[in-house]
């Protein structure tokens, strides 16, 4: 069964529906599903109490860190970075 709904509310439609399709001035731009919008892009940060330290630590070992916090693009990411001419994030 499939349920069209338009909605400018992506967060919500992210957390009801299986599969998207971005679609603007009647043209499907992208459909993806759940599992290939939470596969993709995901990033890794890691906090320290002393970023000088940790950044010394780090280069020295030859890593690279960005924070703690694991983020995946949202389906509204993924619209403004399709449709909304924002910078890929």
């Amino acid at each position: 069964m499939t349920i069209v709904i338009s909605s400018h509310i992506l967060g919500e439609l992210q957390n009801t529906a299986h599969t998207f399709g971005i679609v603007n001035n009647g043209t499907v731009h992208k459909v993806i599903d759940q599992a290939d919008l939470m596969a993709k892009d995901k990033v890794v940060r890691i906090a320290v109490d002393d970023i000088d330290r940790a950044k010394l630590a780090l280069e020295e070992a030859g890593v690279k860190i960005l924070g703690e916090v694991q983020e995946t693009r949202s389906l509204e990411d993924l619209y403004f970075v399709m449709l909304g001419g924002e910078a890929d994030v």
